[in-house]
């Protein structure tokens, strides 16, 4: 349940950030990108439903919130990972 939670909410945050920008006429930069997360992650901290994801969205918005970071980038590669070890463990 909990590597379904992640794999959920990248899926779901990566899918808001690409329909956000591709809404957008103009090019949309790293910081931008980084703030678009950060404003769909923040509420998602106090629904039930993302409970045992809490200390994971924290270090998202942390990563999100710094100017270096790109959260778009952490996210598909965190994607990636709990991908692999979700069908792993269904082995």
């Amino acid at each position: 349940m909990y590597h379904e939670n992640l794999l959920n909410l990248c899926f779901e945050a990566l899918l808001h950030l690409y329909f956000t920008v591709q809404s957008n006429d103009s090019y949309t930069s790293a910081t931008a990108r980084n703030a678009i997360l950060v404003k769909f992650l923040k509420p998602k901290l106090k629904l039930a439903a993302y409970k045992d994801q809490k200390k994971n969205i924290q270090l998202m918005l942390r990563l999100g919130r710094q100017k270096d970071k790109k959260l778009e980038l952490e996210l598909f590669e965190l994607k990636k990972l709990t991908f692999d070890v979700y069908n792993a463990s269904d082995s």
